[in-house]
C-alpha cells in the first residue's frame, strides 16, 4: 500500500509531482509488476474510489471536517477489504473487496 496526502490527478495533484514533470510515469513505473494493493490519499476530507492506471486508488475519508467518514482496511491472505464507517451518522456506508 502506498500512501499520500495530496491526490495522483485532478487539479490538487498539480505541483506536488516531481520536479521535473514525470512523476506519475515514474511512480507507474516503479510500482509497475508489485503486489500495490491499494494507493490511499487525503486532502479533499471524503471519502472516494477511482482507479490510477490500473490501480485501486482510495480517499478514506477524514475525522476533522468533510463527510464524518473513516475507512478501515483488513486483510487476509485471501482478501483486501475496505469498509467505511461514517461516525456522525453511526452507519456503515460501503464495503469494498477484490481477491489478493
Amino acid at each position: 500500500m502506498l500512501y499520500f496526502h495530496l491526490p495522483l490527478e485532478g487539479p490538487a495533484a498539480h505541483g506536488w509531482w516531481f520536479a521535473d514533470g514525470n512523476g506519475p510515469e515514474k511512480l507507474e513505473a516503479l510500482i509497475k509488476d508489485r503486489n500495490v494493493l491499494g494507493i490511499f490519499h487525503g486532502h479533499h476530507h471524503s471519502t472516494a474510489h477511482y482507479r490510477w492506471r490500473d490501480h485501486d486508488v482510495f480517499r478514506p475519508g477524514a475525522v476533522k471536517d468533510g463527510e464524518g467518514d473513516v475507512s478501515i482496511v483488513h486483510i487476509t491472505d485471501h482478501e483486501f477489504a475496505l469498509a467505511t464507517y461514517n461516525y456522525r451518522d453511526e452507519k456503515w456506508r460501503s464495503l469494498f473487496t477484490k481477491p489478493r
